[in-house]
């Protein structure tokens, strides 16, 4: 039996060259140079700007920059409600939002920046933090603002419309993608203003069926429908997202923030929000070379299956629309009424979890690995567990991480949308 697996996948990770610099050129070099590696000064560093300069981005880049080179780092965001004790193995403290802490949350970040910089062992450690307004005007406890104001202090600038488009514009061309003008303003009018966000989106022309993330997209899309604040919603997505760089995301926590619009309004109203959702942002955007690619294995004979992190109630409408009958999502409890929960029903198909689930729906079939044949496509690391399963694993649109390692193992590499 011939099986083929597509991932919708999760974006890909903010890095350093990923943020356009523009007007922040200051700000990046500085970062650039500090996890270049070699003699780290202890300085602290603060990142003050509105939202959208890119200060999240560049946390997350930087966070990123040392975990690849092996260094772990403390996180802690105003979504951090439980953060942990300070440790003298962290090369560096990272606090995003500070503006946003709440009393317990300044406690830990002033005793983490004491620790920092007065470590029980070693040399003092780097202290990056960031937030809306310049030390001065926080409104945080005054031992905890002081310092951060103390060292590098760097005022981020929002880009105009007509920079980022321009941006887009070459860094579409750069990459093989004709970018139409429809498709631009939306990239412009539904998703965060930085450079760095839109240049992971524009990345993300990859994630294996649709030039579009479906979980970003339709939590945009509820903000549009005046179901969600779009401050609030973006700054938790945000810091979610930063977790998940971090490798401590929480997915039940994830799925009811991402689920909660949806299971609040019922099932007929998210019904109809749906089909919307489907008509307006998902089939207009559903490309011949994915469909081509779904059809040419389905009239192969192939078991055609869709392998998801986003959950079933976002995701089962798209899998229809490409004829994909199979699809492996993260299920959803059901209350009473049969309406979803925001809970998460079995094992949820995130990172090692594909496999399990995978697993689990051979077993149903009277199946096992060994029965099948498996080509999976991915653009995502997060996907290793199930491409390295798969006999014929394919990165498909991969970031430069997945396309390093497919290039060392042999994997075929697929540039869906520029074929």
């Amino acid at each position: 039996m011939k099986q083929l697996a597509l991932d919708i996948g999760l974006a890909t990770r903010p890095t350093l060259d990923s943020f356009f610099s523009g007007p922040n050129a200051d700000a990046l070099n500085h970062l650039r140079l500090w996890t270049s590696g070699g003699t780290r000064a202890p300085v602290p560093t603060y990142l003050w700007g509105e939202a959208g300069s890119g200060k999240t981005h560049l946390l997350q880049a930087v966070h990123q920059a040392l975990a690849e080179q092996g260094l772990s780092a403390g996180w802690l965001d105003s979504h951090t409600f439980h953060p942990p004790e300070f440790s003298e193995g962290w090369t560096a403290v990272l606090m995003d939002d500070v503006h946003l802490y709440n009393a317990e949350q300044q406690h830990t970040a002033f005793n983490w920046f004491v620790n920092a910089l007065t470590p029980g062992s070693g040399t003092p450690r780097w202290v990056l933090a960031a937030g809306q307004l310049p030390p001065a005007d926080l409104k945080l406890r005054d031992d905890l603002r002081t310092r951060l104001g103390w060292g590098h202090v760097y005022g981020l600038k929002v880009l105009d419309e007509p920079e980022r488009r321009a941006v887009l514009r070459q860094e579409a061309d750069a990459r093989g993608l004709f970018l139409g003008d429809e498709v631009m303003g939306y990239m412009l009018n539904r998703f965060s203003r930085d450079l760095g966000s839109l240049m992971q989106l524009l990345d993300n022309l990859d994630h294996t069926l649709l030039p579009i993330d479906s979980d970003h997209s339709w939590g945009e899309f509820t903000i549009e429908l005046g179901w969600t604040d779009a401050l609030t919603f973006r700054q938790r997505n945000d810091a979610f997202y930063a977790h998940y760089q971090a490798g401590t995301l929480d997915i039940h926590d994830y799925v009811r923030f991402a689920t909660e619009a949806a299971c609040v309004r019922g099932p007929q109203e998210a019904g109809r929000a749906h089909q919307r959702y489907m008509d307006e942002i998902i089939r207009p955007r559903i490309l011949p070379p994915a469909l081509d690619l779904v059809r040419s294995h389905q009239r192969a004979g192939d078991m055609v299956m869709i392998v998801t992190a986003t959950n079933e109630f976002v995701t089962r409408p798209i899998a229809q629309a490409f004829g994909v009958n199979e699809l492996i999502a993260v299920e959803l409890e059901r209350n009473a009424q049969g309406w979803i929960t925001g809970e998460i029903r079995g094992t949820p198909s995130f990172r090692e979890g594909k496999v399990i689930r995978v697993e689990q729906w051979l077993a149903a079939q009277g199946l096992s690995w060994g029965d099948v044949e498996m080509t999976f496509y991915s653009d995502s690391m997060n996907d290793l567990p199930l491409l390295e399963k798969a006999q014929h694993p394919v990165a498909t649109n991969p970031d430069a991480r997945l396309r390093q390692w497919a290039t060392q193992r042999g994997w075929r590499i697929l540039d869906l949308f520029q074929e």
